[in-house]
C-alpha cells in the first residue's frame, strides 16, 4: 500500500546563543613609586593604604623601582589615602625622612588604574629652627604680648603648615590653625583654656605640599620644649 509520511514543516533554524556580556569591572587599583630625594627608592619599603575614616584597608612592600601596588580596590569617590612611617620602616634613619606622610585623598573607580606622582619620603631640610631644645621658657611670662615663636625651615613647595604641641605621653594639647608662614606664636594658653604649666613637653611641625591633583602631607620629629616656673 501507499506510505504516508507526515511533513511538519521545514526544521526551524536553531538560534544563535549571545556572546555572554562582560562583566563590568567591580575593583580600582592604584599605582604609584616612592622616591628618595628625588630617586626611586628599592625594595621592601613598606606602606599602607587607609580609607577616609582612618581605617587601614592594605598593605604592600615597594619593588625593586620603588612602586607600590593596591589592585582590588572598592571604588571610593570620597578616595584613599597612600601612606608612610619611619616605624614601619626602620631601614631608614629618622635623621633622613619624615616620621610620616600620606598623600590623597585619591578617588578610585572600577576598572581604572590611579597613578599618582611620586610619593617622597626625604625631609629634604623640613624641621625645627627656633626655641632649640636647650631653651627654657617662663610659664608666667607667657601671653599675647609676649609669646614664644616657634619657627621651622621650609618643605619645598609646601602651601600650609600647622604645630603641634602634645605632653610627655604624646597627648595632645594645642595645635595652630594651618598657616601659610614658617613661624607661628603661642601665647601659653592650651587647647583645653587653661595656661601651660611648668614641664616638659614635645612639639612637632606638618606641612601640605599640592601634588598634581592630591596633597601630600609630611609630618616631623617632635622636639623636646621646656617650660619653667
Amino acid at each position: 500500500g501507499p506510505v504516508y509520511v507526515t511533513v511538519s514543516g521545514p526544521t526551524p533554524t536553531p538560534t544563535e546563543t549571545p556572546p555572554p556580556s562582560p562583566t563590568p569591572p567591580r575593583w580600582g587599583e592604584i599605582l604609584g613609586q616612592v622616591v628618595f630625594n628625588g630617586a626611586p627608592v628599592g625594595v621592601g619599603v613598606q606602606m599602607k593604604l587607609e580609607d577616609q575614616s582612618y581605617a587601614v584597608v592594605a598593605q604592600t612592600t615597594t619593588d625593586e623601582n620603588g612602586v607600590y601596588y593596591f589592585p582590588n580596590l572598592e571604588p571610593s569617590a570620597e578616595g584613599y589615602n597612600v601612606l608612610f612611617a619611619q616605624d614601619w620602616n626602620p631601614q631608614y634613619e629618622r635623621a633622613e625622612i619624615v616620621s610620616w606622610g600620606w598623600l590623597g585623598p585619591i578617588p578610585v573607580s572600577a576598572g581604572i588604574a590611579i597613578e599618582p606622582p611620586p610619593f617622597e619620603i626625604a625631609h629634604l631640610s623640613f624641621g625645627q629652627l627656633q626655641p632649640s631644645p636647650d631653651e627654657t621658657f617662663s610659664a608666667a611670662s607667657l601671653s599675647s604680648d609676649a609669646p614664644l615663636r616657634f619657627a621651622w625651615t621650609a618643605y619645598p613647595n609646601a602651601a600650609r603648615y600647622w604645630v603641634d604641641l602634645t605632653d610627655g605621653g604624646g597627648n595632645p594639647l594645642w595645635q595652630s590653625p594651618l598657616t601659610a608662614d614658617t613661624a607661628f606664636p603661642f601665647d601659653g594658653v592650651l587647647a583645653d583654656g587653661s595656661r601651660i604649666q611648668p614641664g616638659e613637653y614635645w612639639w612637632g611641625i606638618g606641612a601640605q605640599s599640592p601634588l598634581g591633583m592630591y596633597t601630600l602631607t609630611v609630618y616631623g620629629y617632635q622636639q623636646r620644649l621646656t617650660i619653667g616656673p
